[in-house]
This record gives C-alpha cells, structure tokens and sequence, in this order.
C-alpha cells in the first residue's frame, strides 16, 4: 500500500473498509511480445565486445518471454566510454536496452580520465564471462634488449587505450627492469598480431589463444609471461599459452602498501571480459527477467561450444559475482591509480 497516497478523509473508517475490500493487484508477468530490444556495444565490430554480444543475442532473444527482437548498434568512442555514458543517461528502465559492457567502461584508471557520466555501482548487472587471461608475447630477437636496461628498447605495441593485459608491460619494466617502448595506436588486436609479423613492434600482449599458438609456431616468438584467470578464488596459468604467470614472477618483490593494493586492482580488473546489463533504476521484475534468460543461456551447450568457437573461453559470471568485483575496483584508492599512473609513464 506504501506505493499510494490516500486523501485524509473524515471518515477514517470508510478508508478503512473501502482498503480492505480492494483486491491485492497481482505484479503483471513481463513480456516483449512484438518489442524491439537495442543493444548498446560502445566497441567497434569484429572485437571480442562485439563478437559475444552478437552470439548472445539470439540466445537472449530466445529465452525472454515474449521473444523480441534484439538489434545490435555499435557506439564507439573513448575505448567503450561514449556507448555507456550514452546507455546511462539515455536509456530508459523498460528493459528494451541492454549493453554490452567491458574492462575498460569500468575500469577506474581509464574512465576517470575519458569523461565518463555514469556510476558503474548503478548498472544493473545481468551476468557476463570473465576473462581467460592474456599472454604478453615477444619476437625471440628482441629478448635480449628487452632484458638490457643500458641499450635500445623492445618495442610494445598497444591499442588506443593501454588495456589490462597490456599493463602486464607495466608492471615487468617496473619489478624486472623490463626495457621497453610503447607505440599506441593500433585499432584492433588483429592489427596487432600483424604489426608483429611485419616487425613493427617487438612485443604486445594478447588474449587469443590462437593468435599465440599461430606466432609461436613459427618459432620466431615466445611468452614472456601471462595474466592468468581466477577460477574458486584461486590464479590459474592456462597451458595453451604457456609461460609463468606474471603474479609468480613478481608478486614478492612488491613491498609498498600502495603498489599492492594496486596490484590488488590489476588482478581484480583482468577478470573483467564481457558483461550485460540494464539501466539504473531497471524493475526488479525485469531485471530478475533477464537473469534468467542469461542463466539459460549460459546452460545451452550449443552457446558455450560457439563462443570457444570464436576464440574466447567460457567462463561464467554470476550477477553477484560482477557485483563484487566492480566494488574492488570501485574502492580503489586514489594513491593506488596514482602510482599505476606513474608507472605506466
């Protein structure tokens, strides 16, 4: 009843009477029958961000009630930052927008930075797929000047935006004297692999398995190390890509606070891959709606036999999951960011 006002009435009893006569109105089922649903992806076409949320789609599609058509658009600009602040501010709680989120939206080191208007602690989260990790790989003849501090640098190529496997660079030049020099700019991590092969960068990191498999095969490159993934609380090394994990190689040379609470934020943000969510302020109704669609989603094996298709790995996260990992990276202190700043310089 707290949902309705009542005007005071002089006769308190016939309020009374008329509320406990007035049947309880049952919570209307959700449904899109004959709706259109927009998918927002703030990443351009042919990425991983794309490449998941048009695999899902049609499966979303299937299991909600009402069975609507989703309509993929691409909302580029700022690494991801331009399509959620467009989602955040623009899109209404219907249930007829959803997104298609990733790392850097909500990672705080980038989107402080790239005029970001939304509060990543409002989305409402439907499920995602957490990342399988990234191997930082290196032309076999540049190892050595990688490894000498006194002569000129391997070259690290990077995106736009220096992604969180690539802050994997980062963290070797500042515990293991790393002697590299990035180059940003490359659109896509396909132009990476091939900057690679034509030798215009030494090194960059990469997240598909089959990228890596392909350059070590030709016996002109090698794993420095990777990111690895967490599965039951614990970090785990994916064999396909070989090489240590980066945690091993360093995790007892960081000694300051603050370098490890910020430690503590790489390690939270590389599990960050692709996400759905709602607008703020979504129904419970609603929301719980598409949970369970995802859910569904995530039980079909023909949706997990397709994505490992595509090159990603099938890792699901639960809503609580996401939930709990955005508010670590959300409560990262302002002295941590500050010091990845540094270093990252």
């Amino acid at each position: 009843m707290s949902a309705f006002r009542f005007r005071t009435w002089a006769v308190a009893g016939f309020v009374a009477l008329a509320a406990s006569a007035s049947p309880a109105r049952a919570e209307e089922p959700v449904s899109f029958e004959g709706k259109t649903v927009a998918m927002i992806i703030g990443y351009g076409a042919g990425g991983s961000l794309d490449n998941y949320g048009r695999l899902i789609a049609p499966y979303l599609t299937q299991h909600l009630p009402g069975h609507p058509t989703i309509v993929v658009r691409n909302m580029t600009g700022a690494d991801g930052v331009v399509g959620l602040n467009y989602f955040y501010t623009q899109a209404k709680p219907d249930g007829l927008t959803v997104t298609i989120g990733g790392a850097t939206q909500v990672d705080p080191l980038h989107f402080l930075n790239a005029k970001a208007n939304y509060d990543v602690a409002k989305l409402a989260l439907v499920g995602g797929n957490t990342r399988a990790g990234t191997a930082v790989v290196i032309r076999k003849e540049a190892r050595a000047r990688l490894l000498d501090p006194s002569g000129p640098p391997a070259i690290m190529g990077a995106l736009a935006a220096v992604r969180t496997g690539m802050q994997s660079t980062m963290w070797g030049a500042e515990y293991l004297g790393w002697n590299a020099k990035w180059v940003l700019g490359y659109p896509t991590a396909k132009a990476l692999v091939l900057g690679l092969e034509r030798e215009e960068i030494d090194m960059t990191s990469l997240g598909d398995v089959r990228d890596v498999q392909r350059l070590a095969a030709t016996g002109n490159f090698e794993v420095l190390s990777q990111s690895g993934y967490v599965r039951d609380g614990k970090m785990l090394s994916r064999d396909e890509f070989g090489g240590p994990l980066l945690s091993d190689l360093i995790g007892d040379k960081i000694k300051e606070p603050v370098a490890q609470r910020a430690f503590v934020y790489w390690k939270s943000i590389i599990q960050v891959g692709e996400f759905v969510a709602l607008p703020p302020a979504t129904p419970p109704s609603i929301l719980e709606t598409y949970r369970t669609a995802f859910r569904a989603t995530i039980a079909d094996p023909e949706f997990a036999a397709k994505l490992v298709a595509t090159g990603d790995e099938f890792l699901p996260q639960s809503a609580d999951e996401l939930t709990a990992l955005l508010a670590t990276l959300g409560s990262t202190p302002p002295e941590a960011l500050a010091y990845l700043r540094a270093i990252s310089k």
